[in-house]
């Protein structure tokens, strides 16, 4: 069962994650820069420490209402107890029984261990990737100060509408209702692994194949990477892109993001050598260094780079394992994009 979830707070939290981490989606890191600096030296602070340990949170937006807006969201957890929003906004969906144990011990007042450290540092982020330092003492302050934190990140919240979203929110909201429109047009031909193939623009997540309830949200700020979460047995959270490839993310830049982002990506011997193997057949990225004799890290960057450009394809088993294979339609996409910009009149 699929349902189509329209809301533009999904929106806004994916946009705090995305000004925060810029080079993740492609965007200029300056530009990122200069809207955060638009908060006040208090709230700008706590938004900066606080969105290097936290993720989109999916599993809440999902209770919000069809056709909703932020000042509605906002509202809604104004409303709640500041343990209940920091439930919310805080607590991770998925399920590390060690790691939410630690969590909740330091929320009750326990003094990080060395075992805890541990147990933060290596498993907190999923993916292999431990955690800084400093992201570690951001974490810990956090949940030490769960009451305290909950209320200062709503005050920075309702600060970052005030002073960036709300416009922001107003033009990408018809580019939201194309997009589920386009979308729900789609499911009525295609399955649910291809509809999301499609939604993803590359992605095939296993786990997702036999999914029996799916919440679909159209993101402006996602595209062209997705997030997605399970909240509950056999029901997921699936964001999809939904800016369109001629439209950027910085308003007023004539030169397609998506366009740039695609010749840069091909502009590397390294990703060229990278495409040339994934046109042979879908490998993980062991193998991948192992025949282009490249580092893993090396391999991952390249690929990261080459998936925001919509270059290659991924499916990503139930057990997390990857494996990467071309896109042949990325490399018909950008050749087309190319082509309408260059046609374009001035």
């Amino acid at each position: 069962m699929i349902r189509w979830h329209l809301n533009t707070s999904y929106d806004f939290f994916i946009s705090l994650f995305v000004v925060h981490h810029p080079k993740r989606f492609g965007l200029r890191a300056s530009w990122a820069a200069g809207v955060r600096q638009r908060l006040d030296e208090p709230q700008r602070q706590v938004l900066e420490n606080i969105q290097q340990v936290v993720f989109v949170p999916l599993k809440w937006l999902s209770t919000l209402p069809d056709g909703g807006d932020v000042a509605g969201a906002l509202t809604t957890l104004a409303d709640l107890s500041a343990e209940a929003r920091f439930d919310c906004l805080f607590v991770p969906t998925w399920s590390d029984v060690e790691v939410r144990e630690t969590l909740e011990g330091l929320r009750r007042g326990a003094a990080l261990s060395d075992a805890s450290r541990q147990i933060l540092q290596s498993r907190y982020r999923r993916g292999g990737r431990t955690l800084k330092a400093d992201e570690l003492a951001a974490l810990v302050q956090l949940w030490q100060n769960a009451d305290r934190q909950a209320d200062a990140y709503l005050e920075a919240l309702w600060q970052y509408q005030r002073v960036f979203f709300s416009e922001e929110e107003s033009r990408i909201r018809p580019y939201l209702q194309e997009a589920v429109q386009k979308a729900q047009q789609q499911a009525e031909t295609q399955s649910i692994p291809d509809l999301l193939l499609w939604l993803s623009r590359g992605v095939r997540l296993e786990m997702l194949d036999n999914a029996r309830r799916l919440i679909l949200a159209p993101s402006f700020w996602s595209a062209p990477l997705i997030f997605t979460t399970e909240i509950a047995a056999d029901e997921h959270v699936f964001v999809f892109g939904a800016r369109p490839e001629t439209v950027n993310l910085v308003p007023g830049v004539s030169v397609p993001d998506e366009l740039v982002s695609g010749l840069k990506a091909l502009a590397d011997s390294t990703r060229l050598r990278i495409l040339k193997s994934l046109l042979v057949q879908p490998v993980t990225v062991t193998e991948l260094a192992r025949q282009l004799r490249l580092r893993p890290p090396t391999v991952v960057h390249h690929l990261r780079i080459l998936r925001l450009a919509g270059l290659v394809q991924i499916t990503i088993g139930n057990a997390h394992e990857r494996t990467y294979a071309l896109r042949t339609e990325g490399l018909g996409d950008l050749q087309q994009m190319l082509m309408d910009y260059l046609s374009l009149q001035d």
